[in-house]
């Protein structure tokens, strides 16, 4: 009965160990924005079974060191970043370009929705 116990004990712990293992981080390069001191980077977090945890877009300055999160969507996806500008006019702005609605009503953003 006790050997019963003990490996009782050690498969559960095993499976309670394993449940949360695996979580990722994956973030591109970062970018430099010009004309300022930030950077952007993408950034996911995947889990074991759940998929992607979060999406966002993370500026951080390089001077001071702050960040500032913009979250999106989690079903979505990002396809272009770029930055505009035109110095004789005073524009810097940053274009994201990214999949967030379910054009085609099937339950969650997918490849499909881009020929829409």
């Amino acid at each position: 009965m006790r050997e019963f116990f003990v490996c009782f004990l050690t498969m559960l712990t095993l499976t309670i160990h394993g449940q949360d293992k695996y979580n990722y981080t994956n973030f591109n390069k970062l970018t430099e924005i010009e004309g300022s001191s930030y950077v952007i980077a993408t950034v996911e977090h995947w889990g074991k079974m759940d998929g992607i945890k979060n999406r966002y877009l993370l500026f951080i300055d390089t001077k001071t060191a702050q960040t500032n999160q913009v979250n999106f969507p989690n079903e979505g996806y990002f396809e272009k970043i770029e930055q505009v500008k035109i110095d004789e006019l005073g524009i810097n702005r940053i274009i994201v370009s990214a999949q967030t609605i379910d054009l085609d009503g099937k339950k969650g953003i997918d490849w499909s929705d881009l020929s829409k």
